[in-house]
Protein backbone atom coordinates (compact mmCIF):
# COMPACT_ATOMS: atom_id res chain seq x y z
CA UNK A 1 0.00 0.00 0.00
CA UNK A 2 3.18 2.65 0.30
CA UNK A 3 2.79 3.41 -3.61
CA UNK A 4 -1.00 3.70 -3.49
CA UNK A 5 -0.50 6.31 -0.19
CA UNK A 6 2.56 8.10 -2.09
CA UNK A 7 0.21 8.37 -4.88
CA UNK A 8 -2.74 9.72 -2.59
CA UNK A 9 -0.37 12.14 -0.56
CA UNK A 10 0.98 13.71 -4.02
CA UNK A 11 -2.55 13.57 -5.52
CA UNK A 12 -3.89 15.87 -2.99
CA UNK A 13 -1.03 18.40 -2.58
CA UNK A 14 -1.46 19.09 -6.71
CA UNK A 15 -5.50 19.10 -5.82
CA UNK A 16 -4.66 22.00 -2.60
CA UNK A 17 -2.52 23.89 -5.10
CA UNK A 18 -5.24 24.10 -7.78
CA UNK A 19 -7.55 25.16 -5.17
CA UNK A 20 -9.49 21.81 -5.34
CA UNK A 21 -11.06 19.48 -2.45
CA UNK A 22 -10.05 15.57 -2.84
CA UNK A 23 -12.44 13.17 -3.24
CA UNK A 24 -12.06 9.47 -2.91
CA UNK A 25 -14.53 6.09 -2.51
CA UNK A 26 -15.27 4.71 0.76
CA UNK A 27 -13.19 2.21 0.22
CA UNK A 28 -9.98 4.68 0.96
CA UNK A 29 -11.21 5.80 4.30
CA UNK A 30 -11.93 1.85 5.46
CA UNK A 31 -10.53 -0.64 3.71
CA UNK A 32 -6.89 1.22 2.67
CA UNK A 33 -3.66 2.13 4.78
CA UNK A 34 -3.45 5.66 3.16
CA UNK A 35 -2.80 9.21 4.26
CA UNK A 36 -6.00 11.26 4.21
CA UNK A 37 -6.66 14.79 5.47
CA UNK A 38 -10.09 15.41 7.29
CA UNK A 39 -10.84 17.83 4.16
CA UNK A 40 -11.00 15.39 1.80
CA UNK A 41 -14.92 14.10 0.97
CA UNK A 42 -15.81 10.94 0.56
CA UNK A 43 -18.22 9.25 -1.42
CA UNK A 44 -19.89 6.55 0.43
CA UNK A 45 -21.58 4.22 -2.24
CA UNK A 46 -21.51 0.89 -0.11
CA UNK A 47 -23.99 0.89 2.84
CA UNK A 48 -25.58 3.58 5.58
CA UNK A 49 -23.62 1.61 8.27
CA UNK A 50 -19.87 2.40 6.02
CA UNK A 51 -21.35 6.47 6.01
CA UNK A 52 -21.65 6.33 9.69
CA UNK A 53 -18.13 4.87 10.02
CA UNK A 54 -16.72 7.39 7.83
CA UNK A 55 -18.38 10.02 9.83
CA UNK A 56 -17.18 9.30 13.10
CA UNK A 57 -13.26 9.17 11.38
CA UNK A 58 -14.02 13.15 10.71
CA UNK A 59 -14.89 12.81 6.84
CA UNK A 60 -17.48 15.19 5.43
CA UNK A 61 -19.74 12.76 3.14
CA UNK A 62 -21.66 12.28 -0.31
CA UNK A 63 -23.98 9.56 0.90
CA UNK A 64 -25.33 7.98 -2.16
CA UNK A 65 -25.67 4.07 -0.25
CA UNK A 66 -26.41 0.96 -2.61
CA UNK A 67 -27.98 -0.25 -0.18
CA UNK A 68 -30.91 1.84 0.11
CA UNK A 69 -31.11 3.37 -3.74
CA UNK A 70 -28.76 3.02 -6.50
CA UNK A 71 -29.36 4.31 -9.97
CA UNK A 72 -29.13 1.63 -11.89
CA UNK A 73 -32.26 0.16 -10.38
CA UNK A 74 -31.02 -3.43 -10.06
CA UNK A 75 -30.19 -3.57 -14.19
CA UNK A 76 -26.09 -3.32 -13.88
CA UNK A 77 -25.78 -7.00 -13.02
CA UNK A 78 -24.28 -6.59 -9.45
CA UNK A 79 -27.36 -4.76 -7.61
CA UNK A 80 -30.27 -7.07 -7.37
CA UNK A 81 -33.48 -5.42 -8.12
CA UNK A 82 -35.52 -5.08 -5.18
CA UNK A 83 -39.10 -4.88 -4.96
CA UNK A 84 -40.01 -0.88 -4.66
CA UNK A 85 -36.19 -0.28 -5.45
CA UNK A 86 -36.89 2.28 -8.44
CA UNK A 87 -40.51 3.37 -7.06
CA UNK A 88 -39.91 6.95 -6.44
CA UNK A 89 -43.13 7.85 -5.06
CA UNK A 90 -42.31 4.66 -2.54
Amino acid sequence: MQGLDSFTVETRATLKGLGMTPVVWEEMVLAHDVSLLNETLVIVWISNEDAKLVSEKGFNIIHAPSNYFYLDCGQGGWCALRPGACDLTA
